[in-house]
């Protein structure tokens, strides 16, 4: 089932007044795609992900499934969420406390009027899909998380729906499982070829789950693209900063004109951009931000050795081990930046030199 969203808004009244929790949204999903939205708190994810589903009206805007309009407010239109043909798995899992798991599953067949027949064979087919044959007779309170988030996922699909809709489905799981998880969840993913919208405000769930990502930020969409083109051509400073862990160091610069080349301003001192680096023309070369990922960035014990227009010159303001590698936080000028090394034997306030990639610096309107 292909998905189009056309410049969709939704708006509620609040205490605080009007509050636009989606704005002006134009988003096409494609059939049998894992699309992620991803966004911090209150940024309108799961407020989308309920248009969709037809748990909220738009205020603005048109939704079609295929080729059919499943909402337009313009028009007055709007198709509650039985026709629609969706299942949703929530953060909770909101499974029947006194119901079986299988009974778990098979209650929206029943709610369909389904043949008891056709219950049982579909009910034992989607629980060996998510491998949880064995647990039928179980009820919920004798699951563990990973089991109740698979049970919620077999009841959902159990309807054979043509879209799949996942709120935060993994939030309540420790990290060890979480991980494994996200395998079995993208695995089944393909098996079925659902089309599939997934809702998250973590960045790694996004990255590998998602065949794409849309990145919301206060209800409007920031960027939409592969993860690794999200990662790579960040559009804005906000998905720059929320793409990537550690964050991208963003420092404001300008560039000047030399003789030998431009050459970029930056914490007070100068890098030269004739390796490789093009200026988006949009930009004000006097005013920028700078975007500098710290597992691009070279960092060398000591006073500047490289050639002095590719370095910056500082000293470690803080360090953070991460086991393999650490995260050192330098003070170049007034300016903090972070770098990822290997370099062991780092001591706070030592001399440090910056190895700066001019191909790999990143550049934003400030």
């Amino acid at each position: 089932m292909r998905l189009r969203l056309e410049n969709l808004s939704k708006g509620f009244a609040s205490l605080r007044g009007r509050v636009q929790a989606v704005q002006g949204v134009s988003l096409e999903i494609e059939a049998g795609e894992f699309f992620v939205l991803l966004g911090p708190s209150g940024s309108g994810k799961s407020t989308l992900l309920n248009l969709i589903a037809g748990l909220e009206r738009p205020t603005g805007g048109r939704i079609w499934f295929g080729e059919r309009p499943m909402a337009d407010a313009a028009a007055g239109l709007f198709v509650p969420p039985r026709p629609r043909n969706v299942a949703m798995v929530f953060q909770t899992y909101a499974l029947y406390p006194h119901l079986s798991v299988f009974e778990n599953i098979a209650f929206p067949l029943r709610v369909d009027r389904v043949r008891a027949g056709d219950i049982e064979a579909r009910v034992r087919a989607a629980a060996e899909s998510v491998e949880i044959s064995d647990l039928l007779p179980a009820r919920p309170a004798e699951l563990s998380g990973g089991q109740r988030q698979r049970t919620a996922i077999a009841r959902a699909i159990v309807r054979r729906p043509g879209v799949l809709l996942l709120d935060e489905p993994l939030s309540n799981l420790d990290a060890r499982l979480r991980a494994s998880t996200r395998v079995e969840l993208k695995r089944l993913q393909r098996r079925l070829n659902l089309t599939t919208v997934y809702v998250t405000h973590d960045q790694v769930e996004a990255m590998t789950l998602g065949d794409r990502i849309g990145l919301l930020n206060k209800g409007r969409l920031e960027q939409v693209g592969r993860p690794e083109e999200l990662y790579r051509r960040p559009a804005s400073p906000f998905a720059a900063t929320f793409i990537g862990s550690p964050a991208m160091n963003l420092v404001e610069a300008r560039v000047e004109e030399r003789g030998d080349g431009p050459v970029l301003r930056l914490a007070g001192q100068a890098v030269s951009l004739v390796k490789g680096c093009v200026l988006p023309e949009r930009l004000d070369r006097g005013r920028l931000l700078v975007g500098l990922r710290p597992e691009d960035i070279g960092l060398i014990p000591g006073p500047a050795q490289a050639a002095q227009g590719q370095v910056l010159r500082g000293r470690v303001a803080s360090l953070e081990p991460l086991g393999r590698e650490t995260l050192v936080r330098v003070s170049v000028g007034d300016e903090e930046i972070a770098a990822l090394t290997s370099t062991k034997d780092l001591e706070v306030g030592a001399p440090v030199t910056l190895e700066v990639d001019p191909a790999r610096l990143h550049f934003f309107r400030p």
